[in-house]
């Protein structure tokens, strides 16, 4: 299985040699300019990496890496920075927090470098690489090497430059000042480079460097300009469209005549240093509208810059209020669980306080039918106690009565033993 890569950078030339690198690789990589779109697709699509550069002056990358960690965790994430930025004190903050990347990679690296450190990162092994990864990507190189975009990386410098001046001196030579004396000689036909197959440098070389800035501008249109901004785009094609107009008719005048076509004196017919001159006012004037086109892309950059800024500090202002909005209501449901619990304590403390009311209410009434028992054991003791009383009273009575019995009988019999004394006593007589 093809391991897939996606890289965010805004730098063109980088990017191609990033793109080269991955194809000798056998990675699948896929490049988006954008900062916030790359964000976006990597997040829906998963990659197998990300590669993620500074973006800007400003360091935009490490935001957009802090997104991406946020958001997908699992996904390997590997940042470029550059020399300057390997001191800087933003990177060893952002190193420090949660959301780093997985490895960083200082510009210029070697192709083998970033073979290894994604081999160490993806989940699938990748296959030999085509070649030496000896090269280097990310050094800092000139316009007219980041336009052409390696293009001529094969070729020796020297054969070029001895190329083109052989050819410039072919067009544009003193010896063709003044009126000719007979037909003028077909100019040497242009020596080519054997890897620029895709320039005709039957044109002049400044001409193809202009063609090429126009096709590099058109492509990058539509990365840099946002929807939004559509008749400005529309405009800045328009205006392509005359560079092109102006540029194929420098082409016309610059392309020599057949040598049987024209000859001296005829209508239409004209020198080589005339034609020289006029392709070079062309070129000139179209390269000056393609640096102001460059400068108005610029500009717009720079507002998409700010622009997406603005737009990483509301997310991470977003991504921060939902971050606080979660604790909160993690909090609140904690508080509510805790409320929960104290309600059911509660509820459960009331269900013993009234089940204690009720037992204290028993005992009320239990104590209640006590106090009445013991008050009719009192009446009934208080009544007792007064029939004993009688009882004594009936008793002393008694006692009194069968003493006054007792007497009278102790007297009767006395009395009887005094008559039976006297009887006797008769009776004696």
């Amino acid at each position: 299985m093809t391991a897939t890569v996606y890289l965010i950078d805004s730098d063109d030339y980088f990017s191609s040699q990033v793109m080269r690198g991955c194809l000798r690789m056998g990675i699948k990589a896929r490049r988006i300019a954008d900062g916030n779109e790359g964000v976006r697709q990597a997040l829906e699509d998963r990659p197998d990496a990300v590669l993620l550069g500074l973006m800007d002056d400003d360091g935009a990358g490490y935001a957009l890496c802090s997104k991406l960690r946020r958001k997908a965790r699992e996904l390997p994430v590997v940042m470029v920075i550059t020399a300057a930025e390997q001191s800087s004190k933003r990177l060893a903050e952002h190193r420090a927090m949660g959301t780093a990347a997985d490895a960083y990679l200082q510009r210029p690296f070697s192709l083998k470098l970033l073979h290894e450190t994604l081999s160490a990162l993806l989940p699938t092994r990748l296959p030999a690489p085509r070649g030496a990864l000896t090269e280097l990507v990310g050094q800092n190189v000139s316009s007219e090497d980041a336009l052409f975009g390696g293009l001529f990386d094969d070729e020796d410098d020297a054969d070029i430059a001895a190329a083109a001046d052989e050819w410039f001196a072919s067009i544009i030579s003193d010896d063709s000042i003044g009126p000719p004396d007979g037909p003028p000689p077909p100019p040497p036909p242009p020596p080519r480079v054997s890897q620029a197959a895709s320039i005709d440098l039957d044109l002049d070389l400044e001409q193809g460097i202009a063609m090429l800035a126009v096709e590099d501008l058109e492509i990058n249109l539509d990365e840099l300009v946002p929807p939004e901004e559509d008749e400005l785009l529309m405009a800045l094609r328009r205006e392509n469209a005359n560079l092109r107009d102006r540029l194929a008719s420098a082409q016309s005048v610059v392309e020599p005549p057949e040598p049987s076509s024209l000859t001296p004196g005829e209508p239409g017919s004209r020198g080589p240093r005339s034609r020289g001159t006029s392709s070079r006012r062309d070129l000139i004037e179209a390269r000056e509208r393609l640096s102001e086109r460059e400068r108005e892309l610029l500009e717009l950059r720079d507002s998409l810059t700010r622009a997406e800024k603005e737009s990483l500090a509301l997310e991470e202002a977003l991504d921060a209020a939902e971050d606080q909005l979660n604790t909160v209501t993690k909090t609140a449901e904690e508080r509510a669980g805790e409320i929960a619990t104290l309600k059911a304590d509660a509820d459960a403390a009331l269900a013993r306080a009234d089940a204690a009311e009720g037992a204290a209410q028993a005992r009320e009434a239990a104590a209640a039918a006590q106090a009445t028992a013991l008050d009719a054991a009192q009446a009934t003791l208080k009544t007792t106690q007064e029939e004993l009383s009688a009882l004594r009273d009936v008793h002393a009575e008694t006692q009194a009565a069968l003493k006054a019995a007792e007497d009278a009988w102790e007297k009767a019999e006395s009395e009887k033993d005094t008559s039976a004394e006297a009887a006797q006593a008769a009776l004696a007589d």
